[in-house]
């Protein structure tokens, strides 16, 4: 934990971006901020080990205020360049704790001023955890950032709590199957069972679904069969 107290003054954080395609057009409509520390001494370390400690300590406060800053400027200069379409977007996730506290409202708002972007570019990812509790606080945070023309992702879907009832009572847009499923989906039955019947879901609720982790042709070409867009 101290080490981390002196990581972001020190510029060891990095963001790697991970791209999303639309199968269909073969086109890249959008990429996915992933928060990564590179240590002096240990080199780089695992999310799996990091981001706990950052939530326990509060220090995801000024680390994820940072990242949306990062993410977003990046975002834009690159849309300037003409590298990506002007209506592509930017994925940052957000922790349960930050959902649960109006705070993160200003952070956005203050990353989309300072980057010049609008909230139409911006998705911002969350997990099924950060609904359990179903609070207030999280219910106005995001009805705030669809206000802002920002569109919400419900991340790892399936290896949750999987309640269907957040798709129905909170504005969700994204349905992300998560990569534990699309690993095996060629070799594996019940992967693919699960994965085709998470895009039966989101189609029949008009939600947007996409496959994390795809790694070869193979795959992609199986879940275009399926009906994956992205």
């Amino acid at each position: 934990v101290n080490c981390l107290h002196r990581a972001l003054e020190r510029g060891e954080f990095r963001v790697f971006y991970q791209l999303q395609a639309d199968i269909r057009t073969n086109t890249i409509v959008g990429s996915e901020a992933l928060l990564r520390w590179y240590h002096p001494e240990r080199g780089m370390q695992s999310p799996k080990d990091f981001i706990p400690l950052l939530e326990d300590s509060r220090l995801i406060v000024p680390v994820s205020r940072w990242l949306l800053h990062e993410a977003f400027s990046a975002h834009k200069h690159w849309i300037t360049r003409g590298l990506i379409p002007g209506d592509g977007h930017i994925s940052v996730n957000l922790s349960p704790k930050q959902l649960r506290s109006t705070q993160i409202i200003t952070h956005v708002e203050n990353a989309l001023r300072d980057s010049g972007l609008s909230g139409e570019s911006v998705v911002l990812e969350i997990t099924e955890s950060a609904l359990i509790d179903d609070s207030r606080v999280v219910t106005d945070v995001l009805q705030k950032f669809k206000q802002l023309g920002i569109r919400i992702a419900l991340d790892d879907f399936g290896t949750g709590y999987s309640s269907l009832t957040y798709l129905k009572r909170f504005p969700i847009d994204f349905i992300k199957i998560d990569q534990t499923f699309v690993r095996d989906l060629l070799s594996d039955k019940d992967d693919a069972a699960i994965v085709q019947a998470v895009l039966a879901l989101a189609d029949s609720l008009e939600l947007v679904a996409i496959a994390e982790g795809v790694d070869s042709g193979e795959k992609l070409r199986m879940l275009g069969t399926w009906g994956c867009r992205y």
